[in-house]
């Protein structure tokens, strides 16, 4: 399992900035980090979109919780 997962893990809970190699940018709580579930290993609350990328935000239902592939994140930190 690469560092970067463990990392993530120990911020669950917790308010994070995710960037998405796409270009899709998040202020979301990170609900759960669970590596063995792949491709989606990151399922998170969006709490504000700062940039959709490739998204249409017309398909995207923010009041349910979101997965994605820890993999596709080009960055991520914790914010207050």
């Amino acid at each position: 399992m690469p560092d970067y997962i463990h990392d993530l893990k120990k911020n669950t809970g917790r308010t994070m900035e995710l960037r998405f190699t796409d270009g899709y940018v998040v202020r979301a709580r990170l609900i759960s980090v669970d590596p063995d579930s792949a491709p989606n290993d990151l399922v998170y609350d969006v709490v504000e979109v700062m940039s959709w990328g490739p998204l249409d935000p017309a398909k995207v239902d923010l009041k349910s919780a979101h997965s994605a592939s820890a993999a596709q994140l080009a960055s991520w930190r914790v914010v207050p």
